[in-house]
């Protein structure tokens, strides 16, 4: 008589990622953790929390808490490099010496130039707060 030997399912190795608890409301905690290259925060539910960390993929079912930068933020809306070059030396930036000795006059130069993309992120970040508003209401 043949033996039946039954496979038994192999558990699937579960990434859990440190987090740090921003605050806790009813079952639902905000969460933050680093993704490698920046901070996320979403709501999880309590449940999933385990001596301070949670699944990756629980992590990735959350709701993402705050404007998601990296989705509205594009590269077209960078400076130029060019136009860094010729602001400095429009202003007498020239050498390592003239970097040190003015560092007010480069900030002021940064500043300027990303002007327009500040105004961009603004608009980007109204919109995305519009939508969003008009989602939770329409939806």
């Amino acid at each position: 008589m043949d033996e039946i030997i039954e496979d038994k399912p192999k558990k699937k190795k579960v990434e859990r990622v440190p987090v740090r608890v921003i605050a806790h409301h009813a079952s639902t905690t905000l969460v933050e953790w680093s993704d490698g290259v920046s901070a996320r925060r979403a709501f999880v539910p309590d449940m999933v929390l385990d001596n301070g960390k949670v699944a990756q993929d629980e992590l990735d079912a959350g709701i993402e808490y705050g404007i998601p930068w990296d989705k509205l933020i594009v590269k077209n809306i960078l400076v130029d490099a060019r136009d860094i070059c010729a602001a400095l030396r429009a202003n007498g930036i020239w050498t390592l010496e003239n970097v040190h000795a003015n560092p007010g006059v480069i900030n002021g130069i940064l500043v300027s130039l990303m002007g327009d993309t500040y105004k961009q992120i603004i608009t980007q970040a109204e919109n995305f707060d519009k939508n969003d508003k008009n989602e939770v209401k329409n939806g």
